[in-house]
């Protein structure tokens, strides 16, 4: 070390390996850092410092009203209408998403909250796991169906019982032809296969009578007049009586947005587009859906909340 009273070794010439590329004294295994030996801009988000010249955008993030970093953002200016969905979205039609749209719309909460995003959430699910249920279940049952598992089960067993009958119908015939230490032995063979025919076939039934009830109590989330239609879609669920009453007010809400006053415009547009961005998100991505199928309004709070059920703002799902 030097003797100058400082614990960094003697630096040397600008030649020396301990000067950066700046001039300054830096240790040769150190990051250099900086933006290299170039000029560079400060790095800060656009629009933090505007330029009077060149105004920001005001629909651009930085130019939108209360911005908030990582918050879904509103333009400072409100739309004069609200914009409905124009392109599929994955396997869901353009108007099959706005049925779900309006649907949303009408059920989650009347006023803007901290809540608002996860209860359009938790709304979106129900209506895109109900549609898997029916789906899944659906798909059981016509499995089995195609599979002939009832068929085949009672086919087994008729052959079975026939050959039971017929061996204990006749031993003499058979005493006879086999001995009667065979003979034994083959009507217990018989009637061992005659059981687990039997068997299978109550299993098999079973199976169907599952399968069947399944998809009767997963359908019931659909009109009785299309339950026994091959295809369905968002829309017959958001619109079967009894289901989902948000569908009529939300699409009421919509089309009278252009006539309210300044304030409930407000409050319509972030509830708009609260439903529509929650739409967008889990359409596609069935791993982000909540895990509900059921919700009720609770009345503003009113409503006794089950230990299997969670509230979010004005409704309780489960």
């Amino acid at each position: 070390m030097a003797g100058n009273g400082s614990d960094k070794p003697d630096l040397g010439s600008a030649e020396d390996e301990y000067t950066g590329w700046s001039g300054n004294e830096t240790h040769p295994n150190a990051p250099q850092g900086g933006g290299g030996p170039g000029r560079t801009k400060t790095p800060k988000p656009l629009g933090s410092t505007p330029d009077p010249k060149k105004p920001v955008a005001p629909n651009s993030p930085a130019g939108r009203k209360n911005f908030v970093g990582g918050q879904l953002q509103y333009a400072s200016k409100l739309p004069a209408k609200l914009v409905k969905f124009t392109e599929p979205i994955g396997e869901f039609g353009v108007d099959e998403l706005n049925d779900m749209l309006y649907t949303v719309f009408g059920e989650e909460s009347a006023q803007v909250s901290g809540s608002l995003n996860p209860e359009a959430e938790a709304i979106v699910s129900t209506i895109l796991n109900r549609k898997t249920l029916i789906d899944n279940a659906r798909k059981d049952y016509n499995n089995l169906q195609t599979q002939n598992v009832l068929e085949n089960a009672k086919k087994t067993r008729g052959a079975a019982q026939q050959t039971l009958e017929d061996l204990t119908s006749h031993p003499s015939k058979y005493q006879e032809e086999l001995g009667a230490d065979k003979y034994k032995s083959a009507v217990d063979t018989a009637k061992n296969l005659y059981d687990q025919a039997m068997f299978n076939l109550g299993d098999a039934q079973n199976k169907m009578i599952a399968a069947n009830s399944a998809k009767v109590r997963a359908e019931a989330y659909l009109a009785p007049q299309e339950r026994r239609q091959p295809d369905f879609s968002l829309s017959n669920l958001v619109k079967a009586p009894g289901q989902y009453l948000g569908y009529q007010k939300g699409l009421g809400d919509f089309q009278s947005y252009s006539t309210m006053n300044p304030k409930d415009q407000e409050r319509h547009f972030k509830r708009w587009e609260t439903a529509k961005d929650a739409i967008q998100r889990l359409a596609t991505n069935p791993g982000k859906r909540k895990n509900y199928i059921e919700f009720r309004s609770n009345k503003n709070g009113s409503r006794t909340l089950k230990i299997t059920e969670i509230r979010i703002g004005g409704n309780d799902f489960w």
